[in-house]
């Protein structure tokens, strides 16, 4: 399982987590080189790929995250990084992707929660810490950067990801 392109997939991933933690922002050239590398997989392996699976999977994803992202429930780089990653997915592991991305994601609104109410009390106990320093994910009224939820589920669902993936 551990070959060049799921390493390649994780650090992908990885680079996509950070960014949107420091600014809550996904790069369009991460969600790119995510697809791209599928690309890239899929023109390696030869013809025999369930495309109507794989591309469902994505759409249907892209048309929930356009939904959400109408509703102003998540960003537009979340929204398309879930369809690229739902894209690996295909629709036989899209139940364990989406399911591992909802609990990294109620993980990750806990421990951003639970931290932002500490601060408060460490700032009393270090009055030297200046607020205005703080990364804006430990400011209260600011929202979650869901992509490191959905990173971090995608890297666990990817062991129920077609195998044919992998294989380099």
């Amino acid at each position: 399982m551990l070959s060049l392109i799921w390493i390649l997939f994780a650090v992908l991933g990885l680079v996509a987590a950070v960014t949107d933690l420091a600014a809550y922002r996904i790069p369009n050239w991460g969600t790119l080189a995510f697809f791209l590398l599928f690309a890239a997989v899929v023109a390696l392996r030869g013809a025999n790929i369930p495309w109507a699976d794989h591309l469902g999977a994505f759409a249907v994803c892209l048309a929930g995250g356009i939904l959400f992202f109408a509703l102003k429930q998540v960003g537009a780089g979340d929204a398309k990084l879930l369809a690229v990653v739902a894209l690996w997915s295909g629709f036989g592991a899209l139940i364990p992707l989406l399911f591992w991305i909802a609990v990294a994601g109620l993980l990750e609104l806990a421990v951003i929660l639970g931290l932002r109410r500490l601060v408060p009390r460490l700032q009393k106990l270090f009055p030297q810490i200046d607020p205005a320093r703080l990364p804006r994910v430990l400011m209260k009224r600011q929202g979650v950067p869901f992509g490191v939820g959905i990173v971090a589920g995608a890297i666990v669902a990817s062991f129920w990801f077609p195998p044919w993936l992998w294989v380099a």
